[in-house]
């Protein structure tokens, strides 16, 4: 079996002290910062990074911004670093599990939830809303334009300004995608309570508002 030298820094700010084999396949690791650690079982080889969960990765992110960056606020780390990740999952399950099988990308239901929720608009609005970018706004409506879920038209006063609204089909496919995005939504978010599902609502709504 291969050894490794009692302590190794695997990136800075982050030491692994490796203990005894107490289970086969399966050695105790100690993972520590300037002035935090943590344990945990992880298989015995030489490739430990690769086994990192969720919760060692993020000591050893505190870990390396503590040396790295000795005046750090390690809490707004902790908090931006957590946002971040859990977004990126969210996203990843709702593009796979839900807007996939309507044949648009999460940009595309971005896009066509704001024109569900706020009516005719501008794709200026569309963007400001959404936060997507006007150019990527304007890739998007050509999609959904040519799969028949949205219109645009110049109705205005004003021949040079663009409206965008739902087809009948689009009205629906959103209605139907979007019963299908909560319930991805309370199963994600169904580890926390309803009490705390609110708190951190109210936070992330202060958060956009600052």
């Amino acid at each position: 079996m291969a050894t490794r030298p009692p302590s190794q820094t695997l990136v800075p700010g982050l030491s692994v002290w490796v203990g005894q084999t107490l289970v086969p396949g399966l050695s105790v690791w100690f993972l520590g910062g300037e002035s935090r650690s943590t344990v945990a079982w992880l298989p015995y080889d030489d490739h430990m990074v690769d086994h990192l969960d969720s919760e060692q990765f993020e000591v050893a992110a505190v870990g390396a911004v503590e040396r790295a960056v000795p005046d750090a606020d390690l809490e707004a780390l902790r908090a931006s670093f957590n946002l971040i990740r859990a977004s990126t999952r969210l996203v990843q399950r709702l593009e796979s599990e839900v807007h996939r099988e309507f044949g648009w990308s999460m940009a595309g239901f971005r896009v066509m939830f704001c024109v569900w929720v706020g009516g005719e608009q501008e794709p200026r609005d569309i963007a400001r809303l959404s936060g997507l970018s006007r150019a990527a706004v304007s890739s998007v409506l050509n999609t959904l334009e040519r799969d028949g879920l949205v219109e645009r038209s110049r109705e205005s006063a004003d021949r040079r300004l663009v409206t965008v609204r739902l087809t009948e089909g689009g009205a629906a496919s959103i209605a139907r995608a979007y019963a299908a995005q909560n319930e991805v939504e309370q199963d994600f978010f169904g580890a926390v309570t309803d009490t705390a599902r609110r708190r951190l609502a109210a936070d992330l709504q202060r958060l956009l508002t600052a």
